[in-house]
């Protein structure tokens, strides 16, 4: 598995998002592209929270294949989770002041969370099985359903948030179906609740949940916190600049678990591994000037006038995502040294910050508030974690992990 299998679906991936982007926020409006990116924030922490770290437990544990007992008890937890997501995102929808939501919202808000539990699952479990690029390409065909669903029911002239939800719930599931197909060759056991062996790989995977909900919350707090207090059209105009900035890094992300396999595998962050990392950086860094200019055509062609607001926001957002690039690498690299509670530590320490600094940002200057806090909140993170990676590479993995 090299650069390229990784970085290739990603990219592909990344363009199918930004047209699925373009898609929503064109013909939802900023209100409802605003309350549709609450509804999946809140499916996406979930997504995260609710699974414990077992799927890094299980690449962890998994020398050189997964364990069969590791798998069953991986599967039947999953489904519980599933169900756990269903009644919890609704109700925390509840507490968004969301234009356009009903009871047939919320319950796809429902299908949304448990679909968003189970691809992270089945992504998981391909790269427990040593298939990162492959778990990237799945999750690209999921966003390629969602595009031509959405485009069907722009067609037929049914492009409300309500569809919009269904192509996201459906979305999801299709991930999820071919993630299953992904490994059917392999010897799968049946899903079971062995609790020990939960216990086990929630032991092991619970400092990688600090660091995946800290990610998470940092990454997407800007969204709450804005929607909480400049409403949801502020929101919606937001969601498109961090949009377009985000697709930057998507190389950079796709690498990271590259990453993490070369290095678990060999115990140290290698030669191979650093030219990759290095490579990924400096593609980023050409995506980034290359964006800085063409962002006010990009807003102006695909969005329309509506979000014209977004077009600076989108340019600082730019190089607020270069050094999250960079963080993203790090952190997967230390991950791969088995340093998982230095990560966590260092990602919650930044959600702790991150919660005031971008509330009283958001209220002093609105959007451009909310832009100036994630440039700061990224730039201390990726240097925390640049420091904390050279001194773990130094020292060498000597942590063992349990099994």
């Amino acid at each position: 598995m090299g650069f390229f299998s990784v970085s290739t679906p990603a990219v592909l991936n990344a363009l199918l998002a930004a047209a699925l982007g373009v898609l929503l926020a064109r013909y939802l409006g900023p209100a409802g592209q605003g309350a549709l990116t609450t509804i999946v924030t809140v499916g996406a922490l979930l997504s995260v929270v609710l699974t414990l770290g077992t799927g890094v437990s299980v690449r962890l544990r998994a020398r050189p294949r997964p364990k069969a007992e590791d798998i069953s008890a991986f599967l039947g937890a999953s489904v519980l989770m599933m169900l756990v997501a269903a009644i919890i995102s609704p109700v925390t929808c509840l507490f968004f002041d969301l234009p356009g939501v009903g009871a047939a919202e919320m319950v796809l808000s429902a299908l949304v969370a448990a679909f968003l539990v189970a691809a992270r699952q089945s992504s998981e479990l391909l790269q427990a099985y040593g298939c990162a690029g492959r778990s990237i390409l799945f999750l690209a065909i999921g966003v390629l359903f969602q595009c031509v669903l959405f485009g069907f029911a722009v067609i037929t002239g049914h492009a409300t948030l309500l569809t919009a939800l269904i192509c996201a719930a459906l979305g999801s599931a299709v991930q999820a179906a071919l993630g299953a197909w992904g490994v059917a060759d392999e010897p799968i056991p049946r899903p079971g609740l062995a609790w020990a062996t939960v216990r086990a790989l929630v032991r092991l995977g619970v400092p990688a949940v600090g660091y995946s909900v800290g990610l998470l919350v940092v990454q997407r707090l800007d969204r709450l916190v804005i929607v909480s207090v400049l409403g949801a059209t502020a929101s919606g105009v937001y969601a498109v600049a961090a949009t377009i900035a985000e697709t930057s890094r998507i190389t950079s992300s796709a690498v990271g678990q590259l990453l993490f396999v070369q290095t678990a595998a060999a115990g140290a962050v290698t030669r191979t591994s650093r030219r990759t990392y290095r490579l990924a950086l400096v593609i980023q860094a050409a995506v980034v000037v290359v964006g800085w200019s063409l962002v006010p055509h990009v807003v102006s062609i695909l969005f329309g006038d509506a979000y014209a607001e977004a077009v600076p926001l989108a340019r600082l957002l730019l190089i607020a995502e270069l050094f999250m690039g960079l963080a993203l690498m790090d952190a997967r690299l230390l991950l791969g040294l088995h340093r998982v509670p230095l990560v966590a530590g260092a990602t919650l320490t930044l959600v702790i910050l991150a919660v005031p600094v971008y509330l009283v940002l958001v209220e002093a200057a609105g959007l451009t508030g909310a832009v100036r806090a994630s440039l700061l909140l990224y730039v201390a993170y990726s240097g925390v974690l640049f420091v904390t990676r050279l001194r773990a590479d130094r020292k060498g993995a000597d942590v063992v992990v349990p099994v």
